[in-house]
Formats: structure tokens, sequence, C-alpha cells
């Protein structure tokens, strides 16, 4: 070999020694920043302090100290690029033969990041600066699946798509949900069911394997939901605009990261997302998006058809005495279900109405068979003075009115009609509005109660609201009469409009 070919030898080798260094000690940080150009090349690339925290956890995983990971974070700020993207290029260059599932609620979306990954590790940028001793299979080389000449491999679907047969060391869930399914309990449903029974038993290794979702929150019972019921899932939960409530629901993580901010209302993406910016979203989404996508809550803070400002809480001094009460019925919402479901849960509500007031007293709220359900209701009805019990005509319903007529005497059956549940509940909403429905404060129920109520329809739980729709829906008028009590009269009260329409008297 001659001088010159030994000294170009030495300089392929030096070359290739200085990529593979640079392969091993490039952080993500500094490869998102890097590849930028090959995926966007006109666009400018501002980074914001989230990134660094889903990269932080994104590293977390590549670890090991994290296996499951789901992150909240609104549109727009990059989520797909970094997780789909350019995590799964960067990582390649560690760990080559390690194969991903990456999904999204289409197709559509799946193969879209799945053809920027690609893009991203055939450049020219990555096979100069890298030097992979690998390459990508000309034989395994579609938008869907794409594979390399050392084992790796990406296989990317929609979440209803074809998932059988393959199975990954790490599987990518990019918007499982979309906006408008999110609407749709079958949908709901469904989802969750393929990401619970189908998704997971994807994992090459359940020791070692990984899943990392990152969406925003949609419905309370929606994939993160139903992670948060499982257990087992690292939450980086970042809004738009810093809520102490979910920072402190979610906040540290294991790693000790999390929502960096202090300060309510702190902007997460002042860079791009300034307060005009959110300002104009939160008019063109209504509080019930805006709280969706940036806030990452199922529904607003206050509430959606029901806002928790409209329930006046009162210490149990100033209730009236059971004695002093002519007006008490037990509101029962009696879903079919058992003890292990969960989902499909029964509802009894104690109410009293009292000088136009209504008071929700007490409740009992639980998955429960039929002969679990009768018993409980006589027991609730025995225990609270056996009043009147609204019972709506349907699922266990009628075999209860039927069952309890000997035992209860006064039984109402609800007829519902062919009216929707939202539309019932809005009928009763100016109601609830004038501030007539007073709770007791400090009862271990009531912040329960008040968040499944404020959460409708987007709450993974309606029964509460059931109960109480059916029960206000009869209570909401007035008394016929409208004479001032004797007391008023003793006392010189004025019987004011607000009164009459309330019905006090």
């Amino acid at each position: 070999m001659t001088v010159v070919a030994h000294q170009a030898a030495a300089e392929l080798e030096r070359r290739r020694r200085a990529a593979q260094a640079r392969a091993e000690s490039i952080t993500l940080r500094e490869f998102v920043k890097e590849a930028w150009h090959v995926v966007e090349p006109s666009v400018q690339l501002v980074w914001g302090r989230h990134l660094d925290a889903i990269i932080e956890h994104l590293q977390a995983v590549t670890d090991g100290e994290i296996r499951r990971l789901k992150i909240n974070v609104p549109p727009g700020h990059m989520k797909s690029l970094l997780v789909g993207v350019f995590w799964p290029s960067w990582m390649w260059l560690r760990a080559p033969h390690e194969r991903y599932l990456a999904t999204s609620h289409t197709a559509t979306l799946a193969m879209r990041d799945a053809i920027k990954m690609r893009d991203v590790v055939r450049s020219e940028w990555y096979q100069r600066t890298f030097r992979p001793d690998w390459r990508l299979r000309g034989d395994i080389d579609a938008k869907g699946r794409f594979a390399n000449t050392v084992q790796g491999e990406r296989y990317s679907t929609g979440l209803t798509g074809t998932i059988t047969g393959f199975r990954g060391d790490g599987i990518i869930i990019d918007d499982p949900l979309s906006a408008t399914d999110a609407h749709s309990e079958a949908v709901r449903t469904e989802t969750n069911r393929v990401i619970r029974e189908t998704l997971s038993n994807r994992l090459n290794d359940p020791a070692s394997s990984w899943m990392v979702s990152i969406m925003q929150r949609l419905h309370e019972d929606d994939p993160c939901g139903m992670w948060d019921d499982l257990g087992g899932w690292e939450t980086l939960c970042l809004p738009s605009e810093y809520d102490d409530e979910l920072a402190r629901k979610y906040h540290p993580t294991c790693i000790g990261g999390g929502d960096w901010r202090t300060t309510s209302g702190a902007l997460l993406f002042p860079e791009r997302f300034t307060s005009a910016v959110l300002e104009s979203d939160r008019t063109i989404l209504g509080s019930q998006g805006y709280a969706a996508q940036h806030g990452q809550r199922p529904a607003p803070a206050e509430g959606l058809l029901f806002r928790r400002e409209w329930f006046t809480l009162v210490d149990r001094a100033d209730m009236p005495l059971p004695g002093e009460v002519r007006e008490k019925a037990i509101s029962v919402d009696a879903s079919f279900g058992s003890e292990k479901d969960t989902a499909s849960r029964v509802a009894i509500g104690l109410w009293w109405r009292h000088q136009g007031r209504v008071y929700r007293v007490a409740e009992r709220v639980e998955a429960m068979s039929y002969t679990r359900t009768r018993a409980a209701l006589v027991d609730f009805w025995q225990r609270h003075g056996q009043p009147d019990v609204y019972i709506e005509n349907k699922a266990n319903g009628p075999a209860l009115i039927s069952d309890l007529r000997e035992t209860i005497p006064v039984i109402i059956p609800i007829e519902t009609g062919s009216r929707d549940k939202q539309s019932r509940a809005h009928a009763v909403t100016p109601f609830v509005e004038s501030g007539a429905v007073h709770l007791p404060r400090g009862a271990a129920w009531v912040d329960e109660w008040l968040h499944e109520v404020t959460q409708f329809p987007r709450g993974r739980h309606d029964d509460r609201v059931d109960e109480m729709v059916q029960l206000l829906a009869r209570w909401k008028t007035p008394p016929p009469t409208f004479a001032e009590s004797p007391s008023r009269r003793q006392h010189g009260a004025r019987v004011d409009r607000r009164d009459l329409l309330l019905g006090r008297r």
C-alpha cells in the first residue's frame, strides 16, 4: 500500500472514530437542534423550556429509569416531532437493533412521523455526521414499516390498524384520541380497550420494554385517565398556564423533574404562545376546548354545564334541623352493574327542600349488584326518615320499583322520555345557577360530588348528575303558594322577586 493510500485509510479511520464518538456523546437536546433542518428546512427552531423537561424524561426512559411515561402538553409545542421523530432517530445511534411500534388515532398521523424519522436517518447529515455501521434495508422500506441491517425496525399504524404479529422494544402512542372522538363513549371505550388489551401485549420484554404516550387531556375517561386508575405511569403534565392543582397532583416525577413554574398562570411557551395568542385560542376553542387542549383538564376547573360557583356551601349549623324540613326525598340512579363493574355505579342521594332552598344532605354511591342495591336503598331510606323515593324507570329502576312497592310506600317512577342526558341536565341549569342548591361544608363526599357534577358531560361518571337532575326536574318549580311565612311576617321580612322565583316562603 502506498503512503498516500495509508494516509487516506488513516483519515477515514479517524473520521469513523470521530463520528462514532459523536454518536455516543451527542445529547438528545443537541441532536434535535442539529437535525431540525432536515425536517423543517424553512422554519426557524424556537426553543422553549418545556422541550428540556420533555427531553429530560425521554432520556430517563432511554436509561431505563422510567418504563411508562405519559406526557400532557398543548398542541403546537413540537411534541410529535420530538417524541415520534427525533427521539427514536437519536436512540438508533446508541441501540440501532431496537424495534419501535408507533401509533396514533389515525394511520395518516402515524405514517407522517414515520416518514420524517426515515428522512432523518437516511439524510446526508445523519450519515455523514455519525457514519453508522448499518443502513436502511431495501426490502423493508415502506412508509409504515422500515428496518435497518442490524434488526432495528419501526412499524407505524393507526390504533385500530393491524398490530398483531409485531413486537417492539418500545411503543410510542401519539394522540390516541382526536378532539372529536373524545366525545364518543364508544370510541373512548374501544381506544382504551385496544391500548390495554392489545398494545400492552406487544412489548418484547414486559420487564424492560417501555411505553410513552403524548397527548392532550380530552376527557376524564381518555387513555390518561385509564392509566391514572391502573397506576405505574409517570406523568409529565405541562399546561399552557401554570396550574397549582395539577402540579400538586403530578409533580415531581420519579426523577425529580416536571413543571418548573411556581406562579399561577405563568406561561409554558411564552416565546410563541403569548398571552394574546392564548386568549385568541380561548375564544376560538371555547372554555371546554381550551381547558382540554391548553389546560390539560378534561373540563375547565370552574365547570362545564354546571359551574362550581353555582353551588352554595353551608356549615352544618346553618342548615335546617331534620324536624323542620317538611319536604324530603331520596333520588336513585340505578344503573345495571356489579361490585366489579366500577364504571357503572348506583347513586343514592338524600335531598331536602326548605324555604325555597334545596339541600343535598347525604349519599351512597358505589358499584353494586341488584341485590345489594335493593338492600342499600332500604337501609338508606330507613336511616333517613323514610322519605319519598324517586327512581328513574330505566336499567334496574323498574325492577326496584316493582320489588319495593310493599316496603316503601311512596316510590315515584321518573320517566325521562326521549331526551338525552345533556338535554335533561340543561333544563335544570337555571335553577342551579340561581344558587338554590346547597351542600354541607366539610362533608366527606362534597369535593368528589362537585368534581363529578362540574365535569359533566366530559367526566368519567355521570350517575350523580342523573340522580341530581331527576330530582331537581321535579323540585325546580316553586311551591304554588307564595304567601309569606308567619316568621317572615313577624320580622317584617319582605318577599322579593328572587325569593318568589326560588319558592322561598
